[in-house]
């Protein structure tokens, strides 16, 4: 029983740094994952914008809604972090993806997933408190933007109302 668990030890081990991308050297990140989405996140795929594209989930269970994890992402350089990272988030309910490419973070910080106005977003190190004020400021952003949408539709409609009277005007003259 005992060399089931040592050889399923030595297997996870083997499997956790391939799939983190270890043996490239360098620093060693360790990130925090922080859900505030209020759905459960099946997996995170992180990756330097700058290195291979890894479809390799780093989580090792499902991150429940309002919960947070540590965890060793890989050994990365200095070149292969400078233009920061890429990560793919899944939802574990509806299978949806978020994709965020340029993050930049460094190891020890912790990546905050949360759900705004316009869908699902991601901070590096934000308090509970700068989460509720950046949601506040995106949700005045989505309805200025959801004005400025509706103006311009009506522009649009109103340019072709006149279009097609004008059109009219001039058939019924002719």
């Amino acid at each position: 029983m005992k060399i089931y668990r040592i050889a399923g030890l030595i297997t996870a081990a083997a499997m956790l740094s391939s799939a983190a991308g270890c043996g490239s050297g360098g620093e060693k990140y360790q990130v925090t994952f922080r859900n505030l989405t209020g759905a459960e996140i099946s997996e995170i795929c992180i990756y330097p914008n700058d290195g291979e594209i890894s479809s390799e989930n780093v989580l090792e269970e499902n991150l429940a809604a309002d919960t947070e994890t540590e965890i060793t992402i890989g050994s990365f350089t200095e070149e292969e972090t400078q233009s920061g990272f890429t990560l793919v988030v899944t939802n574990a309910e509806d299978g949806s993806t978020g994709d965020f490419s340029m993050l930049m973070f460094d190891s020890g910080d912790t990546i905050t997933f949360y759900i705004d106005d316009w869908g699902l977003a991601v901070g590096v190190n934000m308090t509970d408190e700068e989460v509720e004020e950046q949601i506040a400021w995106e949700s005045e952003q989505f309805k200025d933007y959801l004005e400025e949408l509706e103006a311009e539709q009506a522009a649009e409609e109103s340019a072709e109302s006149t279009s097609e009277e004008e059109r009219a005007s001039s058939e019924t003259a002719e």
